[in-house]
């Protein structure tokens, strides 16, 4: 099956409670703590397509970030087929 293509979202220690709240809202995913940075990983392909996705399709991505979404979105519907 290879590797599964986790999301992942990161923010430096200062902003830690915004980090904190994706766990809360998602109900999925953990957490990795760097010297100066807290970030938000989903590794679980089944909460990366049925809650994951489906908030960004709801909430698309803006801006630079797009042409990421979609090429991971991609790779997570590719390991499911």
């Amino acid at each position: 099956m290879g590797k599964v293509p986790s999301f992942s979202i990161g923010q430096h220690k200062k902003d830690a409670f915004l980090i904190d709240s994706f766990k809360v809202y998602f109900k999925c995913g953990h957490f990795t703590s760097f010297k100066n940075a807290k970030v938000y990983r989903v590794s679980s392909l089944s909460n990366n397509s049925k809650i994951i996705i489906p908030f960004f399709e709801k909430y698309p991505v803006r801006g630079d970030k797009y042409s990421s979404y979609i090429l991971w979105k991609q790779r997570v519907l590719s390991k499911i087929i």
